[in-house]
């Protein structure tokens, strides 16, 4: 009974359109701004003071071989403004301990490389921004009950992914070095990003029954080997996420859950903006068409996710010298996009399984 008064209230303020969002990360600032740009009244709800306060301007990348081949172009055509800052790498190094160094590299764009955080040209503080400039009302330090919101995009509740990591000062040139092996990332990976002078390098890892605790640490030490780096100012950061492929996406009161709050992610490397822009995107069309979102992401992108989690159990069982010999294949291809994009896309048989 209790739950039907508050699906009833939920129902008219749609009609009203008044649509409350739980959580400013990514997907619930893409959601408002869209809404906006619809004639609807976004308003939003964040626990914390500020958008980004948990990130330290850290890069971050929007992978080119996943849903979108150009991400940048995918943003512009829903309405968001490219004020954030980016740079485009056609290259990267892979190191694996006692192996030499491979490059792989393409004629067509691997990363679009972007900064999360709080400050100007952070791509959490620029979506903020331009939510402010459209007068969408964002209450922060303030949780709304989860009854009383359309969109729950609060992040994810269980943490099974982790990254640790830092931001520094470095007299490195522009760089991406992706750090590979189960005794530096166990079943994930490590990377150095460097721009203008700006560096982050950080680990990414599921916990194991082994030795975490000083992963960090052992990234570091590693890293000042191989790349002789000095670091100067630098910043520790952590982060989680949850690689769960069956979280709901509608709940029994009709609350759409996007992001990682409904489990929308990469599973296979963790990259999670994109699919917090598409989740958004598909719930805003939800709402204006009056369809069903479960249906909507069933037919866009459930067999995308449903690869993505296959990619991810095949990459848990890979051992080193397998990881090396994918990496030997990719750089001796002239167009190893192509080849990435294979492993993404669905198949026949995944377009067929998503209506089960």
């Amino acid at each position: 009974m209790i739950q039907q008064v508050y699906r009833k209230l939920l129902e008219n303020s749609f009609k009203n359109r008044t649509i409350t969002i739980a959580g400013s990360g990514i997907s619930g600032l893409v959601a408002a701004l869209i809404l906006k740009k619809n004639g609807y009244n976004p308003i939003l709800y964040e626990k914390a003071s500020r958008c980004g306060f948990n990130r330290h301007s850290d890069f971050e990348g929007l992978e080119t071989w996943n849903l979108y081949s150009n991400p940048i172009e995918e943003l512009k055509k829903i309405g968001i403004k490219i004020t954030f800052n980016y740079k485009v790498f056609h290259s990267f190094k892979v190191n694996m301990v006692d192996k030499k160094s491979i490059l792989i590299k393409s004629p067509k764009p691997f990363f679009y490389i972007l900064s999360r955080g709080d400050q100007p040209g952070d791509l959490d503080y620029e979506l903020q921004s331009q939510v402010e400039k459209e007068n969408i009302k964002i209450n922060f330090k303030e949780k709304i009950r989860k009854n009383q919101a359309h969109i729950i995009a609060t992040g994810p509740k269980k943490a099974n992914a982790f990254i640790k990591g830092i931001t520094f000062d470095t007299n490195l040139d522009d760089q991406v070095q992706l750090i590979l092996g189960n005794d530096i990332a166990p079943k994930g990976y490590g990377y150095l990003i460097v721009i203008n002078g700006k560096a982050t390098l950080a680990v990414a890892y599921k916990k194991v029954k082994k030795r975490t605790d000083g992963i960090l640490k052992e990234l570091i030490d590693y890293s000042k080997k191989i790349f002789d780096m000095k670091i100067k100012n630098y910043k520790a950061f952590s982060s989680f996420g949850s690689f769960n492929f069956k979280q709901p996406k509608v709940d029994q009161m009709g609350r759409i859950y996007i992001g990682e709050a409904g489990g929308f992610q990469d599973y296979l490397f963790g990259f999670g903006i994109q699919y917090a822009v598409a989740s958004a995107s598909l719930a805003t069309e939800s709402i204006f068409k009056d369809k069903s979102f479960s249906c909507i992401y069933r037919d866009r992108i459930k067999a995308y996710m449903s690869v993505s989690s296959r990619n991810r159990k095949f990459y848990e069982r890979l051992n080193d010298n397998q990881l090396y010999l994918i990496t030997k294949i990719l750089s001796k291809s002239s167009d190893p996009i192509s080849l990435l994009r294979k492993r993404t896309q669905p198949t026949l048989l995944d377009k067929i399984l998503k209506y089960f």
